[in-house]
């Protein structure tokens, strides 16, 4: 474990991570990307990697017979829990995932990537790859930038970063796009790209 990985793992599943939560307690229903995608492709196992609260799960529930949430943060899973008791909700880090190669045929991964150090981003993309199988996808959103941009958050300098995180996450992995597209306050998003991969 670097430096890096226990910095950034203390930082979300302690205090700033427990407010994070809180301002995510009524956030608004936005989560129509997720859903759509599930209703095309009816997978039978399902993984997101930094769902805290579980607002993209919701949604869903009932749709896909194994749904799994992964966060580091143990109170918003404990929420999710109490929510939705049919989701697997387990606590780890993204760099490394507790499963096996190619257990899931659908991985979403929204705002998160964006929360991750430099030099933790290819190790949490790599994870994401590896634990979907091929012919399965994978959905990211994130803040594009054509080049890396460290942006102040909530009174923290290294907590959420701009990149070109679609060259990034296609660069030496078996993966190929299949749409990218962005959504913004009309749809309820702060101008996030949505990269939709297939894993070959």
């Amino acid at each position: 474990m670097t430096g890096t990985v226990a910095s950034n793992d203390t930082l979300w599943s302690g205090p700033f991570g427990d407010d994070y939560t809180a301002r995510n307690q009524h956030g608004r229903e936005r989560r129509h990307i997720v859903r759509e995608t599930v209703a095309e492709l009816q997978p039978l196992r399902l993984l997101e990697v930094g769902c805290n609260l579980g607002l993209n799960l919701r949604g869903i529930e009932g749709m896909v017979p194994r749904i799994v949430g992964v966060d580091v943060n143990h109170g918003a899973l404990e929420q999710l829990r109490r929510v939705c008791p049919s989701v697997q909700a387990v606590v780890a880090p993204a760099q490394r995932l507790p499963f096996l190669d190619g257990e899931f045929d659908l991985v979403v991964c929204i705002g998160v990537l964006i929360h991750i150090p430099t030099a933790d981003l290819g190790a949490v993309m790599d994870e994401l790859v590896r634990v979907t199988r091929g012919g399965g996808h994978i959905l990211t959103g994130n803040y594009e930038a054509p080049e890396e941009v460290a942006v102040p958050y909530h009174g923290q300098e290294a907590a959420l970063w701009k990149r070109p995180y679609h060259a990034l996450f296609r660069e030496g992995r078996p993966v190929e796009a299949v749409w990218s597209k962005y959504l913004d306050a009309a749809d309820g998003w702060d101008r996030v790209s949505f990269d939709f991969w297939r894993k070959r």
